[in-house]
């Protein structure tokens, strides 16, 4: 991560595929609110098992739009192995509801074969009004 403004970070860095995304991978999406007791399952984003490719292509996900549009991986899917890299990420505040409940927040984002998760990644998100 890079700092690029007093209170704004970006996301710069490697990803990397080791294998060839398949017509069967599925993925899971959870919006998690942090509470004094840690986080908690939200309602406002809860997908699990979706097929990989559809959702990620889909208009329903603007974030992977703009995920691909900040890195040198093609907006299509499958992607094939290999190194890509993500220049200066940062989510657009534009495609947040006008109200979002609560200010801390982690996104969990896991990758399934076979109904075993195979990779993942939580991205811890403060909002700043």
């Amino acid at each position: 991560m890079v700092k690029v403004s007093k209170s704004m970070y970006a996301l710069n860095g490697p990803v990397e595929i080791k294998q060839a995304e398949t017509d069967d991978m599925m993925i899971s999406i959870f919006l998690n609110k942090k509470l004094a007791n840690g986080y908690t399952p939200s309602s406002l984003c809860r997908y699990e098992n979706e097929p990989l490719c559809p959702t990620v292509l889909s208009d329903r996900f603007n974030i992977f739009k703009d995920f691909f549009s900040q890195s040198d991986m093609p907006f299509t899917c499958p992607h094939e192995p290999g190194v890509y890299n993500i220049t200066n990420y940062r989510p657009n505040a534009e495609r947040f509801p006008p109200f979002v409940p609560g200010r801390e927040w982690r996104l969990d984002l896991l990758f399934i074969k076979n109904y075993i998760t195979v990779a993942g990644c939580q991205l811890f998100v403060t909002l700043i009004n």
